[in-house]
C-alpha cells in the first residue's frame, strides 16, 4: 500500500477546517485618563530634576473613565479589586448593538435580546456608540439611554461574568449627575443586580465602533488594589470571527 505524501494529507485537513480571517489590530476601548476629562476632574502633579527627570503623582477617584466595579461596592462582603480572577483577564467578548437606540431610551429585554448571542459568553459589552455622539458634552449624562432593571435581570440570568457599556447605564446615574433627582444607593438597580451576583462591571467604554464584529477577544486590566471596590481599568478588544460572519460598518 502506498503512503501518502504528508503534504496531501495537511493540504486536505486544512481544507476541512473553517476558514478564518485575520486577527484585525488590538483596539483600545479605554477613555484616556488626563486633567481635562469632564466630570471626574482627575489632578497631575510632577516635578522635575533631582534623582529622574519626571516624576509625577495622580489624584482621582477610582470610578474615574473607564473602569471596573467589583462586588464589594454594593455588596457589603463581596470580593474587592484585587480578587478579580485572572481567568477573565483574557476572555471572549460579545458585542450587543444597541446603536439604532435614542437619547433618554429605556433599553429593554427586547432591545438587547434581538442580538444576544447564541451560547454562553463569559462577558458582554452593550454597545450604543453614545461617547461618539455626546462625550464632552452635558448631553453624555441627561441624555443618555439607560438599562431597565429587567433588562439587567435578564442578562444576568445569562450566567456571564462580565458586563461592560459604553454609556451611563442607569437612569439613576442621570439623576445624580444633572441633579434632577435625590438619589440613594437602593436607586443603582442595574449595580445591585450584577454586583449581587457577583457580576463584574466595566463601565464608560469607548471605541466599540472600531472592533468591526460582534464576537471579540477582551483583555481586562485592572489595578490590584487591596481591599477597595474598583479601579481604574485598560480594557483591549480585537475582533476574531469565521469566514461567514458579519463584518460591522463603522
Amino acid at each position: 500500500m502506498d503512503s501518502a505524501d504528508p503534504k496531501e494529507i495537511m493540504q486536505a485537513g486544512q481544507e476541512k477546517r473553517p476558514a478564518l480571517r485575520p486577527h484585525k489590530p488590538w483596539v483600545d476601548l479605554s477613555i484616556p485618563i488626563s486633567e481635562e476629562m469632564p466630570r471626574w476632574k482627575p489632578r497631575f502633579e510632577s516635578k522635575y530634576g533631582g534623582f529622574a527627570h519626571k516624576t509625577s503623582s495622580i489624584t482621582l477617584a477610582l470610578h474615574t473613565g473607564t473602569h471596573i466595579d467589583a462586588p464589594l461596592h454594593y455588596v457589603a462582603d463581596g470580593p474587592s479589586i484585587e480578587m478579580f480572577p485572572l481567568e477573565l483577564a483574557f476572555v471572549e467578548a460579545w458585542v450587543v448593538d444597541l446603536t439604532d437606540v435614542a437619547p433618554n431610551h429605556r433599553i429593554t429585554v427586547d432591545d438587547i435580546a434581538v442580538n444576544f448571542p447564541e451560547g454562553e459568553p463569559e462577558a458582554i459589552l452593550l454597545r450604543t456608540d453614545w461617547p461618539r455622539q455626546a462625550f464632552n458634552t452635558s448631553r453624555f449624562w441627561s441624555d443618555s439611554p439607560f438599562i431597565c432593571e429587567e433588562a439587567a435581570e435578564w442578562l444576568a440570568s445569562r450566567e456571564i461574568r462580565i458586563i461592560g457599556y459604553d454609556f451611563p447605564q442607569e437612569e439613576a446615574i442621570k439623576q445624580l449627575v444633572t441633579g434632577q433627582k435625590r438619589v440613594s444607593a437602593r436607586d443603582f438597580t442595574v449595580h445591585h443586580v450584577f454586583l449581587s451576583r457577583g457580576i463584574w462591571q466595566i463601565e464608560y467604554l469607548t471605541n466599540l465602533n472600531q472592533l468591526g464584529c460582534q464576537r471579540i477577544q477582551l483583555v481586562v486590566s485592572p489595578l490590584s488594589l487591596v481591599g477597595l471596590e474598583a479601579s481604574p481599568v485598560r480594557v483591549l478588544g480585537r475582533c476574531y470571527k469565521r469566514m461567514e460572519e458579519t463584518v460591522w460598518s463603522e
